[in-house]
């Protein structure tokens, strides 16, 4: 179809399904319009991790979200399998939100070269929520943002806050001795060098969007999103990616609920959908789980975006 009209098309009728989808979606202008209104193929492209160690909520309303709402087929693929499953029968693959344990020791090294492989070669991967600790590990190094620590304020005058050899002593069997002559000091002394920001139970916040980014085709320029849980990571630098939603500054972040002042700033500015291309693929992170319950029906275009488009806008290996 682009060896006819090279610069894409305006509006595509896709009639046949999952099995011609993504190449309607290739053939589309940027921001055009794909109407599907025909399932008579059988290609299953799109994964999504199931079983142990994921949420049963969270992979179940992400399922829900796709299968029911927008009728597109899912095919589940026990986490395990991952490791020595041939991926290259998939486009798209989503993780969806774990249990404490995460994903690391399920999947192990060979899991996470297999994934990399997949990616490099073509894949998309979708990472929900907490499923980025996973992704954005500094040793899995699958996603270049990283979780924060609580932003720890301090007294000192130059602002620099403690000791950089603090984290190192922690390991040594001894440490040097200290003297503590007042309250402050011994306030000082128990402050821990590094901890989690306070959870948030479940508050609604601001998230402005790139629209100017595929992954935002159709999507309104400011989101409502769920936050929940203690999990801030940092903006992708624009070398590596691009944040195509983040959430609002800090005077203007706050839709509905209660956020803790704490929360209130560092959360400010810090992204909530996350693109990284990766050699012919993408790593796409969204730090709050958009299918929460499947009620958040303002964030389904942008989740579907990042299936459909992302699988169209990459380039696998056949």
């Amino acid at each position: 179809m682009l060896e006819i009209f090279p610069c894409g098309l305006d509006k595509v009728l896709e009639l046949v399904g999952s099995a011609t989808l993504l190449d309607s979606l290739r053939s589309t202008k940027s921001k055009g319009i794909v109407c599907m209104t025909g399932m008579v193929g059988d290609s299953h492209t799109v994964a999504i991790a199931w079983d142990l160690p994921t949420r049963p909520y969270s992979a179940g309303n992400t399922r829900f979200v796709i299968e029911r709402q927008y009728d597109f087929p899912v095919t589940t693929i026990r986490t395990r399998r991952i490791a020595t499953a041939d991926l290259s029968e998939y486009e798209v693959l989503i993780l969806p939100e774990t249990w404490d344990t995460g994903y690391g020791p399920v999947l192990g090294e060979a899991g996470t070269q297999n994934l990399k492989d997949w990616v490099s070669n073509g894949g998309v991967l979708i990472a929900l929520g907490n499923a980025n600790r996973y992704v954005a590990d500094a040793n899995i190094d699958l996603s270049s943002i990283r979780r924060e620590n609580a932003v720890i304020e301090n007294d000192d005058e130059n602002g620099e806050g403690e000791s950089g050899n603090e984290v190192e002593e922690e390991l040594a069997a001894t440490v040097e001795g200290s003297y503590l002559s007042s309250d402050a000091e011994y306030e000082t002394a128990i402050t821990p060098v590094t901890k989690d920001p306070d959870s948030v139970s479940g508050i609604l916040v601001r998230a402005e969007v790139d629209t100017d980014h595929w992954l935002a085709a159709g999507v309104a320029s400011t989101l409502n999103v769920l936050v929940r849980g203690s999990d801030i990571y940092t903006p992708i630098r624009l070398d590596s990616g691009t944040n195509v939603a983040r959430f609002s500054s800090a005077d203007k972040l706050l839709a509905s609920g209660y956020i803790w002042e704490e929360n209130r700033k560092q959360l400010a500015y810090k992204p909530f959908a996350v693109v990284q291309p990766v050699d012919r693929g993408f790593v796409i992170s969204f730090t709050q789980d958009p299918n929460i319950r499947a009620y958040l029906d303002g964030l389904n275009v942008i989740f579907m975006n990042a299936i459909f488009r992302g699988a169209a806008h990459a380039r696998p290996m056949h």
